[in-house]
């Protein structure tokens, strides 16, 4: 009786040494590199290593060669939190050249920007709120008069 209670347990033991690896290794597939983020959030690689840098953009591991590992869940949670100048145009009708000034006259200014991170982010609670308020944002070109 003592044989196979102890056979059982051993059992149990190796089973969970491969449950472990098999989780570990999941959880680093689970996991893309700086450069699959940065694409995955339209960004330059720089920009996406500045955020993880700033801690902005959580680490799930990294490795001994300095190479950073980011989940998926927290991918989409910075997704959920942030949003790039451009996409914040693209939302609320104004170029990407405008933006930045637009937003400031009603008073959003950006969460992330240069020198601390090569791309400017906002904070996506405070686009939909000016995307409410999206009469303060008009833009009016003066009409093109065709000369150059």
């Amino acid at each position: 009786m003592q044989r196979s209670s102890t056979m059982f347990h051993s059992r149990q033991f190796v089973s969970r040494l491969v449950y472990r690896q098999d989780v570990k290794r999941l959880q680093e597939r689970d996991a893309l590199s700086l450069k699959q983020t940065a694409a995955v959030l339209r960004i330059h690689f720089d920009a996406a290593r500045d955020l993880v840098r700033l801690g902005a953009l959580a680490v799930s591991t990294r490795r001994k060669n300095q190479r950073y590992r980011i989940r998926a869940t927290d991918i989409d949670q910075f997704q959920q939190q942030f949003v790039t100048g451009k996409d914040a145009g693209r939302i609320l009708g104004v170029g990407p050249r405008y933006i930045a000034g637009h937003l400031r006259r009603i008073g959003v200014h950006p969460a992330l920007y240069p020198p601390h991170c090569r791309q400017t982010f906002y904070r996506r609670s405070e686009i939909k709120d000016a995307e409410r308020t999206k009469s303060h944002l008009s833009y009016h070109r003066a009409p093109c008069s065709g000369r150059l």
